[in-house]
């Protein structure tokens, strides 16, 4: 078995496959920097709003919404652009993760 910052020998993956996955995966030592380097928190949603819940959101902030509904397929991505504003309407009772780049 190789070690976590070590290739694994012998393995082979499809031309599409390889494809993909370019420049996805880290080393355990990138991904503890990157953490330690990371800040985040959530917020659950209790209004439509873009701003109610939101006053936290700093510009630049990426935000992950996670959709309450079981199996629902709406989880995506947003940047922020104004502080403290959601850039999309809020859905109640989704959960929003927000990573902040430490400064």
């Amino acid at each position: 078995m190789a070690k976590a910052n070590d290739a694994v020998t012998g393995a082979s993956i499809n031309k599409t496959l390889g494809a993909d996955i370019t420049g996805k995966y880290a080393t355990v030592t990138d991904v503890d920097r990157i953490v330690k380097d990371l800040n985040f928190f959530y917020i659950k949603a209790t209004a439509v709003s873009t701003t109610t819940d939101f006053g936290a959101l700093d510009v630049g902030d990426l935000v992950i919404q996670i959709g309450d509904a079981a199996g629902a397929d709406d989880t995506h991505y947003m940047t922020v652009a104004a502080a403290g504003t959601l850039p999309e309407a809020a859905i109640v009772d989704d959960l929003y993760i927000v990573l902040r780049p430490s400064a």
